[in-house]
């Protein structure tokens, strides 16, 4: 489980809400947001999260009649694929009448990753009870972060497709009067080195930074500028900030949970909660 699964697992134990974590992405449910007792919903597009295997009406019919519960007591592996069955046709019939019917001023970029930000907008301002989605940027357009070439002209079209994306997001939440309740953030597998490489880009490196968003944060730069001088054995930037004192005042300063329960251990945490 990721740490904001785990986090859904402690605050909400006997939740049985499918739409308590939600990914708008079209790939694998990504780990950070998978709990042992809140495994969420993904898509690629509120359209395609729905059952769509039936060739006629009869057929339909049959399937919607398999997924209802029985009377009688069933072996608990046939309940629990029941239960997921109705919870995931309840959760796209909900999911799909937001997304739908929603209509907005704001000006989201034409992309997969705008499209996908102006859905989970849609969600919260349509009311859904989920507590944290996920949008992933650069997996179709622009060739996504992992620059290792061309990384100056990558570069600029990535984060104008940010600014751009999270600038339209507030002020849809904003105009709902959500946006005080929401509090977003960036992370990544990797960084990248220091040190161009012979096709105008870098390669794979540790360090990296993370951008948070929204009026419950405190702003500025925090932590100071890394080296570019004093790096690792393997060219790397060495980290300044450890990730999980941002992840620990976020859980403690925004999700009211302790975060030693989610992350393990007690790291201080970086004063980044307004």
């Amino acid at each position: 489980a990721g740490w904001l699964g785990r986090y859904l697992d402690h605050a909400l134990p006997d939740e049985k809400s499918p739409t308590r974590n939600v990914a708008v992405v079209p790939r694998q449910f990504p780990l950070i947001l998978t709990g042992q007792k809140h495994p969420g919903v993904g898509m690629d597009t509120p359209d395609s999260f729905a059952y769509t295997g039936q060739r006629s009406e009869n057929e339909l019919a049959l399937y919607r009649k398999l997924s209802e519960l029985p009377t009688a007591r069933p072996l608990e592996d046939l309940q629990f694929i029941t239960r997921t069955a109705i919870n995931a046709n309840a959760a796209s019939e909900r999911v799909r009448e937001l997304a739908g019917r929603y209509s907005t001023p704001a000006q989201y970029p034409d992309t997969q990753f705008g499209q996908s930000v102006r859905t989970i907008a849609a969600l919260i301002n349509g009311g859904l009870d989920g507590r944290a989605y996920y949008a992933a940027q650069g997996i179709a357009v622009f060739g996504g972060y992992d620059t290792h070439a061309d990384q100056k002209g990558r570069l600029d079209a990535l984060l104008g497709e940010l600014n751009q994306t999270v600038s339209a997001f507030y002020e849809d939440l904003a105009r709902c009067g959500n946006d005080q309740r929401v509090l977003t953030f960036t992370y990544a597998e990797f960084g990248r080195r220091v040190r161009e490489n012979y096709s105008g880009g870098t390669d794979h490196g540790m360090a990296q930074p993370m951008f948070l968003f929204g009026p419950g944060v405190k702003p500025g730069v925090h932590g100071t500028q890394a080296s570019l001088t004093d790096l690792d054995d393997n060219g790397n930037l060495k980290m300044v900030i450890d990730f999980r004192r941002v992840y620990a005042a976020i859980l403690e300063n925004w999700l009211h949970t302790p975060s030693e329960v989610v992350l393990g251990e007690k790291f201080p945490q970086l004063e980044v909660i307004a």
